[in-house]
């Protein structure tokens, strides 16, 4: 249960700073799009540990993937195709425009929240279970 609540720290914690990231620096091109793209696999990821136990390397490759597959819809103007190109909800769910730098910072997300998961999280759950 401890653990689930760190995954629920963690989904928490990168929620609010993206919400933060969009209110104060929605100008700043860098921090707004890099960094919260890297934000929206942690809390993806985190979100997902809290509810549901699932292989740590799995969930990292899957929702990296995931990620990618929205990108690559981006790249093929897919919300254009569908007919929702003015639709605002799906502008944000689906994005409106490819940035090859956003894959490389889906994947660094992925792999900042695996390495925290399996360095802080994992360890103590250990420390726990020792004790």
């Amino acid at each position: 249960m401890k653990t689930r609540l760190s995954y629920m720290g963690l989904a928490l914690f990168s929620f609010i700073l993206g919400l933060l990231i969009v209110v104060f620096f929605s100008n700043y091109y860098f921090i707004r799009g890099v960094l919260g793209d890297l934000l929206i696999v942690v809390f993806t990821y985190s979100l997902i540990k809290s509810f549901y136990q699932v292989d740590s390397k799995l969930l990292s490759f899957i929702v990296i993937l995931a990620f990618f597959m929205v990108e690559g819809f981006q790249y093929l103007n897919l919300i254009k195709y569908i007919g929702l190109s003015e639709n605002k909800i799906a502008k944000i769910v689906l994005g409106a425009t490819f940035d090859p730098i956003d894959l490389l910072f889906y994947l660094l997300g992925g792999l900042l929240v695996y390495y925290i998961d399996i360095k802080l999280i994992d360890s103590e759950q250990k420390k726990i279970n020792n004790i």
